[in-house]
């Protein structure tokens, strides 16, 4: 399952900010760890991790791809997707292979081995010059069993052409001591990503330009032990103290006002000071900031269309260039999108929820959920219909686009939102339940996803709802088959093709089930051809050539068995050829 929707702009390196400081002894290490095949890079938010890859990839000389990971990437079809489409753009014939297969197995996380070998060829055979692969920020689908063991089987057999660099804030759940003691993993930690006493001095006095005397350097690398997000915000603080309009007007009141901030924990420094920064801005330029946290990526677009936020374009360029909380995603010619620094994003939040209240943070998440359905981002608008509390619309939702958000490979939003709904908000919603066994059936939880098509079923004969109804039978259908029960199995796929006369897809996969039980049983051989061509007319009239070709590989099967080589050869050739 392949999704329709892929935003390219995830797959575009971040900018570097004007407060940078060049970090040349990191850059050398980690180009030391290039001919392994992976390096990780992990600190908790605000330590430099991502500013770091970015400078080193830069300084490399070599081709990379950049994929910036959110929390909706966590389905594996997904993250491959992304990673496919990300190295297309460096060479455009890339992963035909790797995607046909992904859109051709409708149970990907079983068979994680075969996509990563197909994967792996697939670089082998077309990639020719170095190429690093950037992961940044991993530990957004770091919990995902699936992506885990995946990158792990590709860490093993990456070719030497490939270079993988992954940024999280943990160490990723990754068999990290074996592939360590075998030395296809460098590793950078938090430890390495600290300031030393000379890089405080060199960050104040070259990059913002407020030469340090050594007592300063020693205090300000003491209290924040060279948190480099912590001496950023020392820095805003001394620029808002130095403004005309500043209530302090001697540098003795900035330095005692700092070290009673020093006395707090690391993060309470980030909130004391993130909120000095909040304060210096206009009211108007405050409430802007506390809208768009509620939004992973940040364009114009959805700010003035849902977040009511007018002329955004140019504010979010201004703030870009005077704050270190805010950046631009690097695109050129491309619509502009911004990301907000996770500390500070998190900070915003709390204090629109202070500043605005509950309810009114709620309704501005049902109008990113509005704006995102007028684009058919199904993904995004569960996510901010959820944030919103709005256990109806979501049922409703995954009553009506769940089938689009299974076969787009979004099982893990399914799952999260679903899972989390009330008992009475799926009342008279058969199709949400459907959405949710199908996730079940995908994950071999046969035993959850019986439950869940039974459910469907009684809800649907209550409301006479025959196509829903077939479509509930079709998945218990497929589970009495995975048991074995080919009676059971050919009696529920036979009812559900009779409830469904126009559902042409549907049908398709019932002929299909039938043919596979029918050819386990002796002699069933003819049988089951016949109810395979069935199945592919029906896939052929639903312009489903996917199945089609799955359908197709089916009808070779028996052929080959009895040595009919030339019929089993049409078939595969037909399958080969796109199923027409």
């Amino acid at each position: 399952m392949l999704p329709q929707f892929f935003l390219k702009t995830k797959l575009l390196p971040p900018r570097l900010g004007r407060h940078i400081l060049p970090r040349p002894r990191l850059v050398d290490r980690i180009r030391g760890f290039l001919d392994q095949p992976a390096t990780i890079v992990y600190a908790d938010a605000g330590c430099g991790k991502t500013t770091l890859v970015t400078e080193f990839v830069r300084a490399s000389g070599l081709p990379y791809v950049w994929y910036q990971i959110d929390p909706t990437d966590v389905d594996l079809a997904v993250f491959f997707g992304y990673v496919v489409y990300g190295i297309r753009s460096l060479h455009p014939e890339f992963g035909q292979v790797v995607l046909r297969f992904i859109s051709e197995t409708e149970n990907l996380s079983a068979k994680i081995d075969q996509l990563v070998d197909v994967f792996v060829n697939e670089v082998s055979e077309q990639i020719e010059q170095k190429t690093i692969v950037v992961l940044d920020d991993y530990h957004n689908v770091d919990s995902s069993e699936p992506i885990t063991a995946s990158i792990d089987r590709l860490v093993q057999y990456a070719p030497d052409i490939l270079h993988i660099v992954i940024t999280s804030r943990s160490m990723p759940n990754l068999s990290v001591t074996r592939l360590r003691s075998k030395g296809l993993i460098g590793v950078v930690d938090r430890k390495d990503l600290l300031f030393t006493p000379t890089e405080v001095q060199k960050l104040f006095a070259e990059t913002f330009h407020q030469p340090l005397a050594p007592d300063q350097v020693r205090q300000f690398h003491e209290k924040t032990d060279g948190w480099v997000t912590g001496l950023q915000l020392i820095q805003q603080s001394l620029d808002h103290a130095a403004e005309p309009n500043s209530e302090e007007t001697s540098g003795t009141a900035s330095r005692d006002r700092l070290a009673a901030a020093f006395q707090q924990s690391e993060l309470d420094i980030f909130d004391y000071f993130a909120e000095e920064v909040l304060q210096s801005e206009t009211p108007e330029t405050r409430l802007m900031l506390g809208k768009i946290s509620l939004l992973e990526r940040i364009d114009s677009p959805i700010c003035e269309a849902a977040l009511g936020i007018p002329d955004c374009a140019d504010q979010l360029r201004a703030l870009a260039r005077r704050s270190v909380f805010i950046s631009q995603t690097y695109a050129s010619g491309s619509e502009e999108e911004y990301r907000l620094h996770p500390l500070f994003r998190s900070f915003l939040n709390r204090w629109l929820a202070s500043y605005l209240g509950v309810d009114e943070i709620r309704l501005l998440h049902k109008e990113c959920a509005a704006y995102f359905a007028r684009n058919a981002r199904w993904d995004l608008v569960v996510n901010h219909l959820a944030e919103a509390r709005a256990s109806s619309d979501v049922a409703a939702l995954l009553a009506e686009h769940g089938s689009e958000l299974v076969e787009s490979g979004r099982v893990e939003t399914i799952k999260r939102t679903f899972d989390q709904l009330p008992e009475e908000s799926l009342e008279g919603r058969p199709r949400a339940l459907i959405a949710r066994a199908d996730v079940a059936l995908i994950e071999s939880d046969h035993a959850r996803a019986l439950a869940l098509y039974a459910q469907a079923a009684r809800m649907a004969r209550l409301s006479r709802d025959p196509s829903v109804e077939a479509a509930a039978l079709r998945g218990q259908a497929y589970i009495a088959r995975y048991g074995n029960d080919c009676e059971l199995a050919i009696k529920l796929a036979t009812s559900a093709i009779e409830l469904a006369p126009g559902l042409h897809s549907l049908r398709a996969r019932c002929y299909n089930t039938i043919g596979l039980c029918c050819f386990t049983l002796a002699g069933g051989a003819g049988r089951a051809i016949e109810n395979w061509q069935a199945a592919l007319a029906e896939a052929r009239e639903a312009g489903d050539g996917r199945f089609a070709r799955i359908v197709m590989h089916n009808l070779g099967l028996p052929y080959s068995m009895e040595g009919d080589l030339n019929e089993a050869v049409h078939w595969l050739s037909q399958m080969i050829d796109g199923g027409t």
